[in-house]
């Protein structure tokens, strides 16, 4: 077998480096080059542990400043790639002259290396040749490369110590010091106010000094040189935290992968960048978005929009909105072309850590409706990224492009006012979202689905899992509330300021002890009826509100009212009862206001949301004759205030 180790070669067995004494045939002494410790090996066993990746070869370079002994995989930032065009050529001469100096002879005869280095210089076309002594300077580095043409690399990007400081040591501590004072321990900093600082300690360092002896500072230039060497992470961590700093130059990992739909919905909420306004032109605010997005599919699911901030009755909207089938596409927009064939019970729900999403009444919902919540890691950008991108398109794809946007950087805000192009109705916002969202999005190719459309994908994943349902409409909206306990009494139960009572509500209570509690669920953007748990059945029964007309009245519009009611004068109570005109006053007055509060408010005593828009008109109930119990004269107007909103 051929030998391919040579006497005083360097082999790294797994990091050990290991000295060739000497070579057998077919096998090798070696010495660990810091124990001492002699071994014999194989040359076989040596070739495997090479083809493995476990051995490396070195070589020993006898540099005479105590560097440790390096493997050839040191060398690899020794590239072309990495020199400069003078290095590069410079490199290329040294090669040629070696080669050529070789292939004559030059080398085993050296009476004959001067005729040699004449011949390579004429074939070269060099006027000045390099002298002889630099000719056996470069033999001897190819020699010590064992024959590695990288050990010719001109190194001229270490001539003349680059990289290297060329400051006075006390400066030097004293530029360091600074930095680390003021640049990593200040929220904002400047090289000038760096510089200063160094001045005045090297001020007080050359009082002691003599005239001849004294420390010059750095100029400005160098100090910006070396704060801008910082490392990025630490500027951060000391200026920010070290959260911030991981969130900003932590490892960018891909989101956790999803192998069918509705396996991980993510929802969150948006401003939408828009304008809307009521039936009279009046602008009223710009509306939320809260959706659902499949992150296999990157279909949109679910959405709702309401002017009321964001809540837990939004994201029951949309949850909703996304549990059900679009059914009703087809008949309220005709226009659309498409399917929404997106819907279905989600395996997991992925939110953040906002009040609406961390609260018990999300929690419970999701747990009665079998579906996992779980939320994202605080400053973890990758655990929520689809449903954000998607919001970006949103409203740069969508809402931009339309009349009345409010844009959303404001520098883009400029010339005339953007509330005076308001046009669009909340109910129109809707239904262009629905024409947008099917039409558009779902039909567009996708760059993060390898160029299908999200409906496509939807598709092919529906065949081999398609969505399931659960439950009914029915027990989907009694699960999508708010749940209290409140106690039952001989007029039912008192609830938002509101009393509800049934017959059957009656007869629980003959069958509970006195003073019993029951569990209520109640929607704050509907005061017609409320759920009451029966404790027998295990079943949530509907309760109405004993005043008519409070059907799909919301608690901020019960609200106006009875402050309208507190303050009115007493002799007046006729023109107050009917509160026709007072509410249209209230609501015209903060609707037509500048300022932006005003206008939400109107927004939320119109209940402007999905719901108003989505939601058929209830039937009428007949009217049934009042309780002993129940005092009627006590809400005798309730009917015609509630109209006039």
């Amino acid at each position: 077998m051929q030998q391919p180790f040579k006497t005083k070669d360097i082999l790294h067995l797994s990091g050990i480096p290991f000295e060739v004494v000497r070579v057998l045939p077919n096998k090798l002494q070696i010495e660990n080059v810091n124990t001492g410790e002699l071994r014999e090996s194989s040359v076989p066993e040596l070739l495997k542990k090479y083809s493995e990746g476990t051995l490396s070869v070195g070589r020993r370079v006898d540099t005479g400043n105590g560097e440790p002994l390096r493997s050839s995989r040191a060398n690899a930032d020794t590239s072309m790639e990495r020199l400069g065009e003078k290095a590069r050529a410079a490199t290329l001469r040294k090669v040629s002259w070696i080669v050529k100096i070789r292939d004559m002879g030059g080398f085993e005869r050296p009476r004959l290396l001067p005729e040699a280095i004449s011949r390579v210089a004429q074939e070269l076309g060099e006027e000045h040749p390099p002298h002889i002594s630099t000719i056996h300077r470069w033999k001897r580095q190819f020699e010590l490369a064992q024959r590695d043409v990288r050990g010719l690399f001109a190194r001229l990007d270490r001539r003349g110590g680059r990289g290297q400081s060329r400051l006075d040591d006390e400066v030097e501590a004293s530029l360091t010091e600074a930095m680390d004072t003021i640049v990593l321990g200040q929220k904002r900093s400047s090289a000038s106010e760096v510089r200063n600082a160094v001045l005045v300690d090297l001020e007080r360092k050359n009082a002691y000094r003599t005239v001849g002896n004294q420390l010059k500072p750095p100029s400005l230039r160098t100090v910006q040189k070396r704060m801008a060497q910082l490392y990025a992470f630490d500027v951060c961590a000391a200026r920010h935290g070290a959260k911030e700093a991981n969130r900003r130059y932590g490892d960018s990992i891909a989101a956790r992968q999803v192998t069918r739909i509705l396996q991980v919905v993510e929802v969150d909420h948006t401003p939408v960048d828009l304008w809307v306004v009521d039936e009279e032109g009046n602008v009223l605010g710009k509306p939320n978005l809260t959706a659902l997005l499949c992150r296999y599919s990157r279909c949109v699911i679910g959405f709702f929009l309401s002017l009321v901030s964001h809540d837990v009755e939004t994201v029951f909207g949309a949850l909703r909105h996304a549990l059900m089938p679009k059914d009703y596409v087809r008949e309220r927009y005709p226009e659309i072309r498409g399917e929404w064939a997106c819907y279905g019970w989600m395996e997991k729900v992925l939110a953040d850590n906002g009040s609406e999403f961390a609260g018990s009444a999300l929690a419970n919902a999701m747990f009665n409706l079998g579906i996992v919540l779980e939320f994202c890691s605080a400053y973890q950008p990758n655990d929520k990224p689809f449903i954000e991108r998607f919001f970006r398109t949103f409203n740069y794809g969508f809402i931009h492009h339309l009349k009345g946007t409010s844009l959303a950087k404001v520098s883009d805000r400029k010339g005339q006012e953007l509330q005076d192009e308001a046009c669009i109705q909340l109910s129109e916002l809707e239904r262009l979202i629905h024409i947008w969202i099917i039409d558009v999005y779902h039909r567009r190719p996708h760059r993060g689905l390898d160029g299908r459309s999200p409906a496509v994908v939807w598709a092919e994943s529906a065949e081999m899992y398609p969505p399931r349902l659960k439950m009914d409409a029915d027990t989907v909206d009694i699960e999508l509330c708010d749940v209290e306990t409140r106690s039952l009494g001989r007029s039912g139960i008192e609830i938002n300021n509101h009393r509800y009572n049934s017959e059957r509500l009656c007869s629980l209570r003959r069958m509970l002890p006195a003073k019993s509690v029951v569990t209520v669920k109640f929607r704050r953007l509907d005061l017609g009826h409320i759920f009451v748990l029966d404790p027998f059945t295990q079943e949530y029964f509907r309760v109405d509100n004993v005043k008519e007309g409070y059907a799909n009245v919301s608690i901020e519009e019960n609200k106006l009212l009875r402050q309208i009611r507190k303050a009115a004068d007493p002799d007046a109570s006729i023109q107050v009862a009917s509160g026709e005109e007072v509410i249209r006053t209230v609501v015209g007055k903060l609707a037509a206001s500048k300022a932006a509060k005003d206008r939400t408010k109107a927004a939320k005593l119109r209940k402007e949301d999905s719901h108003k828009v989505r939601k058929p008109q209830e039937p009428s109930r007949p009217k049934r004759p009042p309780k002993p119990e129940i005092d009627a004269a006590a809400f005798n107007k309730a009917p015609e205030i509630l109209e006039a909103i």
